[in-house]
């Protein structure tokens, strides 16, 4: 609910934002790049049923989140 992701007996939804997250460094921590995986694969097993402004919308909206910063230092970017 959060964007926490859920992991019950293992590995189940990925970290959207957060310490668990992908990194500022991912290639998903570009928008546009989010957009399009957005527009492609959202809603889960219905891709493509995203409009392109809902995609980009989106996409802004959890990269703007705080994630881990990629860098050695291991603090999360802001």
């Amino acid at each position: 609910a959060q964007g926490q992701g859920r992991y019950e007996d293992g590995y189940f939804r990925p970290a959207l934002w957060g310490p668990q997250s992908y990194n500022a460094l991912a290639g998903l921590a570009k928008v546009d790049t989010l957009a399009a995986f957005l527009k492609a694969n959202m809603p889960y097993t219905s891709g493509g049923m995203l409009s392109v402004q809902e995609a980009w919308d989106l996409a802004t909206f959890i990269d703007a989140q705080e994630r881990p910063s990629g860098g050695s230092s291991g603090e999360p970017s802001k």
